[in-house]
């Protein structure tokens, strides 16, 4: 824009949390060509933009725009618009959530699949404490393949879908897997952890391309989120994003972490020589994701011992020199690692090659990540090999909310302290990434002011409360959904606060969410949404 004035806008009578502290507080703030040119008081930037182009905000609260380090957009977007919802509540029993699925039937022809998306602890949430099997799902259809996602780690199949994948009956699971059977030996359907043996029905690919902007609108941008790292675990999603930042139609910033083996091999990506930050502002790569182990809401995280009532300890995804190897590969070539590490033996596991090969590299800026340190298993001591190897350790605070009341049942009382020690992670010289592992089960996970009550407030979903010794204050919540979840995909000095220099996302909130009490906080709502100062969301 070619005028005579230094700014193309400016924001003032705003209650503006910058997140900068150089300058914690401000009244008005200056945008141009899309990005903070000045932030102080309204009275010394008035004068910066054409008397039209000054937007009095009426006293409302601006923050920058929010940083999800750690989600799955397209993972999200395919539940959003292509499964069945048979979520607890308000399908708290098998025979309501068969129902639910006949209901979907009932709308197919013959053949077509029956695609179900549920919770993370599905079966915790039923009232008959289990999944249901194959053969009550064949109950439902024996006409079409029926598959269920319960979160990301658990798969339920009728006999036609496992027809249809052609999974033997001798199909072996994973090390880090678990495949059901019957008493005879037969497949009962439950797959935990198996993602090698399914073969996803497919979509349209243009739908799931254009879903994916009505998906950003539903769970990002009406929440003031305006980045993301997400995690790709397949390479049409990167292509979808590359379509849509073509088209001039990519919905917000996005920094892609491809999954190895499934979305990219770790080889090819060494072959092309490429180092994280490769893209721009709009679309990057940010890195790459390995999985250590298992989840532990199908019990196959790591554990050193057993899962309460069970001998079931996971298991790990690598053995030692193969995932030393990648860490290796990823330094030498400044690729930023995300390990996926969900039991307290994974954990060691990854830490041990951590610290074992950044040392003789002298990359003192990797930010090698660690993810779900939310999970009940964060020692001091393991706060501080954290720390000390220079990695960042991301925690799931919507993890707490939507698993806290299992967590005594899975892994037994003595761990619940564990569990999301965001005090202590601070209090040790660790950001604390704001972020939600969405995929779809926990639809409310994308919403960082639930994450941020959650943080303060530790209180999960049925009113399990954790000690307030690791509460964590509104500022520093507020603090993990931006700076420190910027510093998480690499950002920090883009994005993240209202400074200079700094990109021009952010958003207007129905309220002060550091003025007003902490009981509040999942209660705030975005009015406006800007990326690059220009308006993407608006709630009226």
């Amino acid at each position: 824009m070619s005028h005579p004035y230094e700014a193309d806008a400016v924001y003032v009578n705003a209650v503006v949390h910058t997140m900068d502290p150089a300058q914690p507080e401000a009244d008005a703030f200056a945008v141009r060509d899309g990005r903070i040119t000045a932030v102080g008081a309204a009275s010394d930037l008035h004068g910066l933009a054409a008397p039209s182009a000054v937007v009095d905000l009426a006293g409302q609260t601006v923050i920058p725009g929010l940083t999800d380090a750690h989600t799955h957009l397209a993972w999200a977007s395919d539940s959003l618009n292509f499964w069945t919802g048979i979520h607890v509540p308000p399908y708290g029993d098998i025979p309501s959530l068969l129902g639910r699925l006949r209901e979907a039937a009932a709308g197919k022809a013959a053949g077509e699949w029956i695609l179900g998306m549920g919770n993370l602890m599905h079966e915790q949430r039923l009232a008959e404490r289990r999944y249901p099997t194959r053969r009550e799902l064949d109950t439902v259809s024996t006409d079409h393949p029926i598959l269920l996602r319960l979160a990301g780690h658990v798969h339920v199949l009728n006999s036609l879908a496992i027809e249809r994948m052609n999974i033997p009956d001798d199909v072996v699971a994973p090390p880090q897997g678990h495949i059901g059977r019957e008493a005879d030996g037969s497949l009962d359907g439950v797959f935990l952890d198996a993602h090698h043996v399914l073969t996803l029905p497919a979509f349209d690919q243009q739908e799931r391309v254009e879903a994916i902007a009505q998906a950003a609108r539903h769970y990002f941008l009406r929440f003031g989120i305006t980045a993301i790292g997400d995690i790709v675990s397949d390479a049409w999603q990167v292509r979808a994003f590359q379509d849509l930042k073509a088209r001039g139609l990519l919905p917000l910033r996005i920094g892609y972490y491809p999954v190895v083996p499934d979305a990219v091999r770790f080889d090819s990506v060494l072959d092309f020589s490429t180092s994280s930050g490769l893209g721009d502002d709009s679309l990057y790569f940010a890195g790459l994701k390995v999985f250590a182990d298992g989840g532990v809401s199908a019990k196959q995280g790591a554990m050193h011992e057993p899962y309460r009532g069970t001998e079931e300890r996971g298991g790990l995804g690598y053995e030692e020199a193969e995932f030393r190897a990648i860490v290796r590969a990823c330094l030498a070539n400044r690729i930023q690692l995300v390990t996926h590490a969900a039991g307290d033996r994974s954990f060691d596991f990854v830490l041990d090659a951590y610290e074992g090969e950044i040392p003789a590299v002298g990359w003192d800026d990797h930010r090698f990540r660690v993810e779900h340190v939310s999970h009940p298993y964060l020692t001091d001591e393991r706060i501080a090999r954290l720390r000390d190897s220079g990695s960042v350790g991301v925690p799931q605070a919507p993890h707490l909310y939507s698993m806290g009341d299992f967590y005594a049942e899975l892994l037994g009382d003595e761990k619940l302290p564990l569990a999301l020690r965001l005090r202590s992670m601070i209090d040790q010289g660790l950001t604390i990434p704001g972020s939600s592992d969405l995929t779809g089960s926990q639809p409310e996970s994308s919403n960082p002011f639930l994450g941020m009550w959650t943080s303060v407030e530790r209180e999960a979903v049925f009113g399990t409360k954790y000690g307030t010794s690791e509460a964590i204050t509104p500022y520093e919540a507020l603090r993990s959904y931006t700076i420190d979840s910027a510093h998480a995909i690499n950002q920090d000095h883009v994005r993240g606060s209202i400074s200079a220099g700094k990109l021009a996302d952010f958003a207007v909130l129905d309220r002060d969410l550091l003025a007003i009490p902490t009981g509040e906080l999942r209660d705030v709502t975005v009015r406006r949404t800007f990326i690059g100062g220009t308006e993407v969301y608006s709630a009226d």
